[in-house]
């Protein structure tokens, strides 16, 4: 039975059907997830596929909205959609089956597959990279500093060349939490060299293929036109195009469909030809640090960190999650396992909230199953803090060896303008261009982007919330 069914009499039969429940109680349900997602009819705006998932079995398709507005093409079940970092769990999961194989170790050092890479304050092992403990910075971040503004037009080995650059680490690695997506961009180098294949071609073959994933992919470049559905942003005269997520893979690059998503959760809850119990350790064994503490996320409710996913109680209940955004997609996958129900959220719009709707369509299917929001308390992550500056930097030309780009530095009053010129694929033309302004603190911020001004004004420090230390010193007058 092909589980991407659009929306209509059929699909609400068949969801009665598979969910043994009563047809008035499912059909409640299912109108309920609908109001979730929205007008199903709107085709003026974009909009969010949800499938919902009991012992392996679809019990509901829904969608809302359009996959492309100028055509006037129905999002579904179907439909191809960016998956952002749910991707994660894919390229975690294409490790695991090379650790269970034997041909890569969960505790490797990440040097024994890639001895190029710079030494750091301490070893750097596979496991690290899956869990967010290496230290190493933020490969997108990393891009748009160095004058990429547009990630669908720099390519996989500009991002891996940008990496290897780095001289350090954001701290001591396996110390401390921080979301990279550069860990998992030397994730799936590490699996192209264990496995002797382009990182996308192995995990296309040895992990979605075998699932029956038949129609998502990983990328290894940007798919044709048409293919995938458009992303969209609002603006005040409707929505915008906006597709610029990366063209390469590993911490992303992964083209999805709910259909397909719902033979992934069958593998997880009974199939279990690529989801086995070796891997299943594997995936949802919580990291932890070199001191023995376990690695936890503040941006995922305070929950410990395994495989591309994070694992334990949330909102009263044990819970495997993970939620994506980039640009225009939000996209999440949750699964409550004491329920063996899972629930997945693709959309195409930058305000799809997938997190939320998950949560709404949770309480739809048990309803006071979770606890409530009113009663639960989530863990806040630390407020992201730009030091303060006493000077300005000096009006110049200033290069960062760890960017390899220059940045062309004007102050006007309390605004220092940083013009970017970088030789990177995919860098901005005209340049790319940061207006720091000084707040109320002393520091310097464009948006997530700090400034950090040497005593003297003759070098500074770049800083986002996944990238700290890029060190920028004057350029000699020629």
């Amino acid at each position: 039975m092909r589980t991407g069914w659009r929306i209509g009499r059929a699909a609400i039969a068949v969801s009665m059907v598979l969910s043994g429940m009563p047809a008035n109680a499912a059909t409640d349900r299912n109108e309920a997830i609908q109001r979730i997602l929205g007008d199903p009819a709107d085709m003026a705006a974009p909009g969010c596929v949800a499938g919902v998932f009991r012992d392996g079995k679809t019990i509901h398709v829904g969608a809302s909205g359009s996959a492309d507005i100028a055509t006037g093409r129905k999002l579904d079940g179907e439909t191809l959609l960016y998956a952002a970092s749910v991707a994660k769990q894919f390229t975690a999961l294409a490790a695991a089956k090379l650790i269970e194989s034997g041909k890569l170790g969960l505790y490797d050092e990440v040097h024994k597959w890639i001895p190029e890479l710079p030494r750091y304050r301490a070893p750097i092992t596979v496991q690290m990279l899956m869990n967010h403990s290496s230290g190493i910075r933020d490969s997108l971040e990393l891009l748009n500093l160095a004058g990429v503004e547009d990630a669908s037009r720099s390519n996989m080995e500009a991002a891996l060349e940008l990496l290897m650059a780095q001289k350090d680490t954001n701290f001591v690695p396996g110390t401390a939490y921080s979301y990279t997506n550069g860990g998992y961009l030397l994730l799936a180098e590490v699996i192209r060299r264990a496995s002797g294949r382009p990182f996308h071609q192995y995990a296309n073959e040895a992990v979605l293929k075998p699932l029956g994933m038949t129609r998502s992919f990983f990328v290894s470049g940007k798919p044709p036109p048409g293919l995938i559905a458009n992303g969209y942003v609002p603006t005040d005269r409707g929505w915008r195009p906006s597709n610029q997520y990366p063209a390469f893979s590993g911490s992303g690059g992964l083209m999805l469909t709910i259909a397909d998503m719902a033979r992934y959760d069958h593998d997880i809850q009974v199939g279990h030809m690529v989801w086995t119990d070796k891997v299943a350790a594997i995936m949802l064994t919580a990291g932890t640090f070199s001191d023995g503490r376990t690695v936890t996320a503040p941006n995922f409710d305070g929950m410990p960190y395994a495989g591309g996913v994070v694992v334990g109680q949330r909102r009263g209940r044990s819970t495997v999650y993970h939620l994506g955004s980039f640009e225009s997609f939000r996209t999440g996958y949750m699964r409550l396992p004491d329920r063996a129900l899972g629930v997945a959220v693709l959309c195409n719009r930058s305000d799809g909230g997938s997190l939320q709707r998950i949560d709404r369509i949770i309480d739809a299917v048990e309803p006071g199953y979770l606890t409530p929001y009113d009663r639960y308390r989530p863990v806040v992550a630390a407020p992201y803090v730009v030091p303060p500056s006493r000077v300005m930097p000096q009006p110049g030309t200033y290069v960062s060896d760890d960017l390899k780009a220059e940045y062309r530095i004007a102050v006007q009053g309390d605004t220092v303008t940083a013009t970017v010129t970088s030789a990177w694929p995919g860098h901005a033309e005209p340049k790319r261009m940061f207006a720091f302004f000084r707040d109320a603190t002393g520091a310097l911020r464009a948006d997530t982007t700090g400034m950090v001004v040497d005593d003297d004004g003759r070098g500074f420090l770049i800083q986002t919330p996944r990238v700290t230390g890029i060190r920028f010193r004057p350029v000699a007058p020629r």
